[in-house]
This record gives structure tokens, sequence and C-alpha cells, in this order.
């Protein structure tokens, strides 16, 4: 996977959106989009002519994902954009 970035295991994090909004959470967060939203949050994830996407992004194997999820104790991971359905 290529990934722009994970947080929530050493920092605590919400999910703030949707029915589990407010709940602690694990982000993952891909890298690469198609759509070009222009109020985007995250144009680090996709925007080249902005962003060096060598230093953006890094590929984990899904297993490290995986692994770096089960490190914490908190049970909801939200994988998020850039788009998750390219990859």
């Amino acid at each position: 996977m290529i990934v722009a970035e994970c947080f929530g295991v050493d920092l605590p994090t919400f999910q703030g959106e949707g029915p589990s909004c407010g709940h602690p959470a694990l982000f993952i967060r891909l890298s690469r989009c198609n759509l070009t939203c222009t109020k985007c949050d995250t144009p680090y994830s996709w925007d080249w002519s902005r962003f060096d996407p060598h230093e953006e992004s890094t590929k984990w194997a899904v297993a490290d994902l995986v692994a770096w999820a089960a490190s914490s104790p908190v049970e909801l991971v939200v994988i998020t954009g850039g788009e998750p359905l390219i990859q």
C-alpha cells in the first residue's frame, strides 16, 4: 500500500464523522487520488505540483499495517485517502 501517514497509536485521536463519530480511532491515510477536490484537506496525498510524492508517501506491506494497528488497544481503524479505492 502507498501510505501518506498513519496516526493514533502514540497520540490518541478520534473519528470525526459518521456513526463512529467521537470514538477513539487509528487512521491509515493512503496516498494517491484522482479526484482533485478543490476543498481537499490532504493535498499532500495527491497534488504532485505542490508536494513531492517521495517525501509524502511510503510503501507499507499490508502485514505491517496490520501489525501497526494491532499494537494499539484501539479497535477502530479508519482507512482514508487520498482515494483508498485506487489501491
